[in-house]
């Protein structure tokens, strides 16, 4: 009887939520007959990602909860800064996490994303060129050694380029590695109303993967909404509006 009274109302409070904006969405997932809440996700009015709350178990060494918090902050519907802490519950201390801040040039239409450690020591430069449907992407990478000043010559080297449809969706993807003049990994999708096909090829090996939306997925793809349902009966989900 309670699991059919929790079902009922997380239906109801999803189809209220049709018609208007979504403020915030908490993903819940039953465990035998335990709900255990995953994850709470907040939006803005345009429907941007700008905070998200992953709920963590009892850490055993600092005797006590602890979650992970995501804070975006936008500049003209543009990502200004992500930060990311562990947040200890009993203590009320959250420890940076490795932060993103990013810079946007319009007239040249790019933006360059820089991927600090916790310690404010670089660990990847990403800059974005974007056209009408097609985007170049390069990333200078120090992941086994961060570096206070970037040195390019010393960096890994990753480079993408990606097409898109109207509607903005990824057509196909090629991936290159350092200098390689054919790339490592290419991926093309071939979309339908309830998901997509996705052919890949990495280093060789071939596969073919397919991807079916839930209704509650296609319903945020509709509103372009940043959010990503978990497919599977146990997952169940609550709405908060504007």
């Amino acid at each position: 009887m309670l699991k059919k009274l929790i079902l009922i109302f997380i239906l109801l409070s999803f189809f209220l939520s049709f018609s208007q904006k979504t403020k915030a969405i908490t993903e819940f997932r039953k465990e035998i007959d335990t709900i255990i809440k995953v994850r709470k996700s907040y939006f803005n009015n345009r429907g941007r990602l700008i905070k998200e709350v992953r709920f963590g178990g009892y850490d055993i060494i600092s005797k006590t909860f602890r979650n992970r918090i995501k804070n975006i902050t936008y500049y003209k519907n543009r990502k200004k800064l992500e930060t990311n802490c562990e947040y200890f519950i009993s203590s009320d201390t959250c420890i940076a996490l490795p932060f993103s801040k990013y810079n946007y040039n319009k007239k040249k239409k790019t933006e360059k994303r820089i991927f600090y450690d916790s310690d404010s020591l670089i660990i990847s430069i990403t800059e974005t060129k974007e056209l009408r449907q097609k985007k170049y992407v390069t990333i200078y990478a120090w992941d086994f050694d961060p570096v206070k000043e970037p040195n390019y010559k010393t960096a890994f080297v990753i480079k993408d380029t990606l097409f898109f449809d109207k509607k903005r969706r990824i057509l196909e993807s090629y991936s290159y590695r350092e200098n390689s003049e054919k790339p490592v990994i290419i991926e093309k999708y071939n979309y339908r109303k309830d998901g997509y096909t996705l052919q890949k090829e990495s280093y060789g090996k071939k596969s073919i993967i397919e991807i079916k939306y839930s209704k509650q997925q296609i319903w945020a793809n509709k509103r372009n909404l940043e959010y990503d349902f978990s497919n599977g009966e146990n997952y169940y989900y609550e709405f908060e509006s504007y």
